[in-house]
């Protein structure tokens, strides 16, 4: 029994030992599996964040690429600049420049150069207006005699009056104070260029250079802009008074044989007689309770309104007024307080009436019976008997005109 057990526990105790060594063995082999488990898991944790170092350098690469790129680009358009720098300066020293100049802006045109012989009312408001637009002037009185020494400008102008012009004109050709470059032109409007043909055979030119503008004082003197100028005689005098009369501001015409007489008259009639008609509304006007300093002020932008309506619209558009309205009874009232308080305006407005019937009809704005009892109304207060239109002694006014002066349709 105790042998057989001896001997069944030997192999019970060698089957445990074993079993125990087997257990041992594969608790051994586990560890070591585990452990090699740990030491693949740490190895792929490190080959997986290298693999993600590798592709953070592999994403910055391009950019630092670029960046190198760029600066290089850089480094080479500031080598190129250099370059271009250099072969300019080489340029500059080429052809003699020291240093590079800006950009030129261009130069102004110069204005006409121009003398005026004759200091009066035109002379002075010419030598004014063309010193503001730059131009070269000298102005020279004529009672201060004939310039010291030869007129060096490209236009000389004789501002004098109409009777002097052809004894200047000998006096200068005869001292030898013009030469071929300068034209010569006077600036009367009945004279033509022939008053100054003394000059012609020792300048480039005489000429006729009539501005129709109404120059009335030696300290102030109107706009020029858009006057006409008209400008008539040798081409090259022309030429240039064409141009001085554009750089002025003015429109310069020329009329083939124009009657200068005619032109001139017609120039004095408008001109001076819209002074005096004005200067006869002022009494009018004080009359009717308006101060004689404040009646200028009031009939100025008048007649300015009247030239702007000539201008812009001719004639007849430009006529205003009763008779133009077809309005008798006006006019007859009109004559009534004429003859009463200014009668030497009645004149003045009988022919003024009976010259502004044509522009009345051909607008046609009444019944052709109206304009015959203007008519009427005004050849009846013109008759030689109506003695309340007989001028006052001493009247500076025209006479009373009689019927076979009177216009008739």
């Amino acid at each position: 029994m105790s042998g057989a057990r001896g001997a069944g526990a030997r192999p019970a105790s060698g089957a445990r030992g074993a079993g125990a060594r087997s257990v041992s063995g594969a608790r051994g082999a586990g560890a070591r599996q585990a452990s090699e488990g740990h030491r693949a898991s740490r190895a792929q944790r490190a080959a997986r964040t290298l693999r993600a170092s590798e592709s953070r350098r592999d994403t910055g690469a391009p950019r630092a690429s670029r960046s190198r790129r760029t600066s290089e680009s850089q480094q080479v358009s500031q080598s190129q600049r250099d370059a271009g720098a250099r072969e300019a300066s080489g340029s500059q020293r080429v052809s003699g420049s020291r240093r590079a100049k800006p950009p030129s802006t261009p130069k102004k045109r110069s204005g006409p150069s121009v003398y005026i012989f004759g200091a009066g009312k035109v002379g002075v408001a010419l030598a004014d207006v063309i010193r503001k637009i730059g131009g070269k002037v000298v102005l020279r009185a004529a009672r201060e005699g004939l310039p010291k020494r030869p007129i060096e400008a490209e236009l000389l102008v004789f501002a004098v009056r109409d009777r002097e012009l052809p004894t200047f004109a000998t006096r200068f050709a005869e001292a030898g104070l013009v030469s071929r470059k300068t034209a010569c032109v006077h600036v009367s409007g009945a004279a033509t260029a022939e008053s100054l043909a003394p000059l012609r055979a020792v300048s480039a030119g005489v000429a006729q250079m009539h501005p129709m503008i109404s120059f009335a004082s030696l300290r102030r003197w109107p706009s020029l802009d858009g006057g006409h100028v008209h400008v008539q005689g040798d081409p090259k005098a022309v030429s240039r008074a064409r141009s001085l009369a554009r750089a002025l501001g003015m429109t310069p015409r020329t009329f083939p044989d124009l009657d200068t007489i005619g032109y001139h008259a017609a120039a004095g009639l408008v001109a001076n007689g819209a002074a005096a008609l004005a200067a006869i509304g002022v009494h009018v006007l004080a009359t009717a309770g308006v101060p004689p300093e404040v009646a200028p002020k009031m009939l100025g932008p008048l007649l300015h309104s009247v030239a702007d309506n000539i201008k812009a619209l001719g004639f007849p558009d430009a006529l205003t007024g009763p008779v133009r309205r077809g309005e008798p009874q006006s006019v007859a009232r009109h004559l009534e307080l004429l003859r009463a308080r200014v009668p030497d305006a009645v004149p003045l407005f009988i022919a003024a009436g009976f010259a502004q019937l044509p522009l009345a009809k051909a607008l046609g704005e009444a019944p052709a019976s109206s304009f015959d009892a203007i008519r009427s109304i005004l050849h009846d207060a013109a008759t030689p008997t109506a003695s309340s239109t007989t001028l006052s002694p001493g009247s500076s006014l025209a006479p009373t005109p009689s019927n076979e002066q009177m216009p008739r349709e």
